[in-house]
C-alpha cells in the first residue's frame, strides 16, 4: 500500500485522532519523511510523522489515550456520572426527560461523544464549581438552554440553581375562585408554598390532570418551545 497524500497546507487544522494539525515541522524522521507539529488533546505539542499521522493506521493521540484506553477506570467518578446521564437525555428516546432535551434537537457535541475528551475539556471547569459551592451536589448547566453541549456553552453549577434554571419553571398566577384573589409566583415551587397546596397538585393543575376546588392556576409564560399552553 502506498503512502498517502504529500503534504500541504489545506492539512492544518485538521483533527486525526486526537490530534490536530498545527503546522509542518521543520524536523524529519530517520528515513527522511516529513514531521508535522501537533497538538493532542491534552495539550501536549508533538512531531509525528507526517503519513503515519494521517494513514489507515493512524497514530490517535500523544500516547495519553494510549494505555488502557478501552477501560480508562473513571466509570465511577462524579464526572463520569455527569457525563453519561447527559449523553443519555439527548439520546435515548425511551427515557422520560428525552422530550425536554433530543426531542427537541438538543444535542451533545461530537467531541463529547467520547468521555475522555469531555473530561480533558471539562475537567477544570468541573474542580473550579467543586471549590467554589463546596459541600454542594454540582451538575452541568447550559449557558443558552436552547443549544446544546459543548464547551463554550456549558458550565458547572449546583443541582438547586440547575432546578431553578430549568426550562419548566416559568411565572405562574393563582386566582381564587371565592375572593378573585390573584397570586403570582415565579415558579410552581413558590406557587405550591403560598396557597398551601403540593407542588405535583400546582403541576397537575395546570395541565389539566386535576382540578382545583379553590384556585385556578395558569401559566403567564410560554415555555421555549412555544408548547401550547395548557
Amino acid at each position: 500500500m502506498g503512502r498517502p497524500s504529500k503534504w500541504n497546507k489545506s492539512y492544518i487544522g485538521k483533527k486525526y485522532g486526537y490530534l490536530t494539525i498545527l503546522g509542518l515541522s521543520s524536523n524529519k524522521s530517520k528515513d527522511r519523511s516529513i514531521k508535522v507539529y501537533c497538538k493532542c488533546i491534552c495539550g501536549k505539542v508533538i512531531e509525528p510523522i507526517f503519513y503515519l499521522l494521517i494513514g489507515p493506521r493512524n497514530q490517535i493521540s500523544c500516547g495519553c489515550m494510549n494505555k488502557n484506553r478501552l477501560t480508562h477506570g473513571l466509570s465511577y467518578s462524579k464526572l463520569y456520572k455527569i457525563w453519561h446521564c447527559m449523553e443519555n437525555r439527548c439520546k435515548f428516546k425511551f427515557k422520560k426527560i428525552y422530550k425536554d432535551y433530543g426531542g427537541r434537537g438538543i444535542t451533545v457535541c461530537p467531541e463529547w461523544k467520547d468521555f475522555l475528551i469531555f473530561r480533558f475539556q471539562m475537567r477544570k471547569k468541573y474542580l473550579i464549581a467543586k471549590k467554589k459551592y463546596k459541600n454542594e451536589s454540582i451538575s452541568i448547566e447550559r449557558i443558552d438552554n436552547n443549544k446544546g453541549y459543548y464547551y463554550e456553552n456549558c458550565t458547572f453549577i449546583p443541582r438547586k440553581l440547575q432546578n431553578k434554571n430549568r426550562r419548566s419553571v416559568y411565572p405562574v398566577k393563582a386566582v381564587n375562585k371565592n375572593t378573585g384573589k390573584g397570586v403570582y409566583a415565579e415558579t410552581q415551587i413558590e406557587l405550591a408554598k403560598k396557597i398551601n397546596l403540593s407542588t405535583s397538585m400546582v403541576s397537575s393543575v395546570i395541565q389539566k390532570k386535576r382540578r382545583s376546588k379553590k384556585w385556578i392556576i395558569r401559566p403567564l409564560l410560554k415555555t421555549p418551545n412555544k408548547r401550547k399552553e395548557q
